[in-house]
């Protein structure tokens, strides 16, 4: 197992987008554009934590994935599906830790019940479509509101994250109509 295929699995990507809702949550909230040990902390807990939820699901999904994306890093071999959840696994623990320590109470506690959420996502409410739409949608939405738990200043970042997680939400309904066809 080659390093870069755990990068892959997590597709880093994604993890810089909530790395990105983090901050611009944080600068709306804060009022202004500052990079701070804080701020810096808290990309690294949306980072990791994104992480771990895209991994642990790849780990659930692995004989769905099997028929439908051989060449994904589980079914293709490249990781082992018991290497992928240990690593889901240490993704969730350093984002966690790195919250309880650096972070203040409400950041760990949206850190912790994302990682809830993720496990319950990819584990059980996969069967429940609309359920699972709607945690998908809300991890997006919740970058926003996590950057703002560093400041304490919901008000206008709770509008933008509501809009995030309607948009996200319709976005994931419509990707289950095109596999209901497909």
């Amino acid at each position: 197992m080659a390093i870069s295929e755990f990068l892959t699995i997590m597709r880093p990507l994604n993890c810089l987008m909530a790395t990105a809702g983090t901050f611009i949550g944080y600068s709306i909230a804060a009022e202004m554009l500052q990079f701070n040990f804080a701020v810096a902390i808290a990309m690294c807990v949306a980072f990791l934590v994104c992480g771990g939820g895209i991994v642990i699901n790849d780990y659930f999904d692995r004989r769905v994935d099997a028929r439908l994306h051989p060449n994904k890093p589980i079914p293709s071999g490249r990781i082992t599906a018991r290497a992928a959840l240990y690593y889901a696994l240490v993704l969730f623990f350093a984002g966690n830790a790195l919250a309880f320590c650096y972070l203040t109470a409400m950041a760990f506690v949206i850190a912790f019940a994302f990682t809830v959420l993720f496990i319950l996502y990819s584990s059980v409410l996969t069967r429940a479509k609309y359920i699972g739409n709607f945690v998908v949608a809300s991890g997006t939405a919740f970058t926003l509101l996590f950057g703002a738990s560093l400041v304490g200043n919901y008000y206008v970042v709770g509008f933008l994250a509501g809009a995030a997680l309607f948009a996200n939400a319709a976005r994931e309904l419509i990707k289950d109509l095109e596999d209901i066809e497909a």
